[in-house]
């Protein structure tokens, strides 16, 4: 203390790890609500009817967070998704990949951690809190890998023999699988490999390999609000006519996210992306604050705010 205090040279320093217009003292990002752009999207387009004979893309590590009335047993419970599936006809079930020390990883810590279970085999007895048992990554890849070793064996025959083209993506890997009398085959569709984290950016493949197979719809159901801007950003470069099916409960609907793609011009779609990625996307710091200011502002304020110093 027998120096003095220089303010010019302390304010060269950062105050916190990361400044508080991006994330918290904890280091945790800040949140956006995303629903305002989604309704903002949505508020005039018309309700299309549900299509017939498309392939139908599911989440499934969405889906897992909306199944009730559990059976005791995983091995169930996997069973239990297949036949939420085969309505469908023709399906791609793709789960997300789990990787540490990942951005999506922080994501989820941030959103609650359960305690690790172990899953020795389909008939293992669930665990009381299903939720929180997904509430942990390495419960979740025990999961996904069960769901793979169920639907391939004997049990599943019935349920894949009501379906026309059924497509398993667990760990990156994606399986065609097929039934006939009483055994399951399964083979690998080498085009669909991908190291990509989420299920979010592998539905466009997942939409290019339907158009491929010969499919001239394409559905999407999830409840995540980033795959619609995604999908609009490439719906023009698709082709067939893609639908999702977004939201939850009084919120979910259909949307030709083709024909709104067309509707919003490229251009209109390309910028979109862009900005959505840049404010609200899940792995992307929201720009806080008491006002409601656009985030362009706010980052322009803070840069000044930071030069003042330099």
């Amino acid at each position: 203390m027998e120096k003095p205090i220089d303010l010019e040279e302390v304010m060269r320093y950062p105050l916190s790890p990361v400044p508080h217009s991006l994330g918290t003292s904890d280091g945790f990002f800040c949140k956006t609500n995303k629903a305002p752009m989604v309704h903002y999207l949505l508020s005039d387009t018309h309700v299309p009817d549900y299509p017939l004979g498309a392939m139908f893309i599911q989440d499934g590590n969405a889906l897992f967070h909306t199944l009730k009335n559990l059976p005791d047993t995983y091995g169930e419970i996997c069973l239990q998704v297949l036949d939420n599936m085969v309505a469908k006809q023709n399906l791609i079930f793709s789960t997300d990949n789990y990787e540490h020390e990942s951005i999506k990883a922080q994501e989820r810590l941030r959103r609650g951690f359960g305690e690790k279970c172990i899953i020795v085999g389909p008939k293992t007895v669930r665990a009381p809190e299903f939720k929180l048992f997904l509430a942990n990554e390495d419960n979740k890849k025990q999961l996904c890998q069960l769901l793979y070793k169920v639907w391939t064996s004997a049990v599943s025959a019935e349920q894949l023999a009501r379906c026309g083209t059924a497509i398993l993506s667990v760990e990156g890997l994606a399986h065609s699988l097929s039934a006939a009398d009483g055994e399951v085959t399964s083979k690998e569709v080498y085009s669909l490999r991908s190291n990509q984290e989420e299920t979010d950016t592998r539905i466009v493949l997942y939409c290019h390999h339907a158009a491929e197979l010969g499919f001239k719809r394409a559905v999407v159901r999830t409840p995540d609000s980033d795959v619609l801007f995604i999908l609009l950003y490439h719906a023009q470069n698709i082709k067939l006519t893609v639908y999702i099916d977004i939201g939850t409960g009084r919120g979910r609907q259909l949307v030709n996210v083709s024909q709104l793609a067309t509707d919003l011009g490229p251009e209109y779609c390309d910028t979109l992306l862009g900005y959505y990625v840049f404010s609200v996307e899940d792995c992307t710091s929201s720009f806080k604050g008491k006002r409601k200011v656009s985030p362009l502002k706010k980052l322009q304020k803070n840069l000044k705010y930071q030069a003042a110093f330099r």
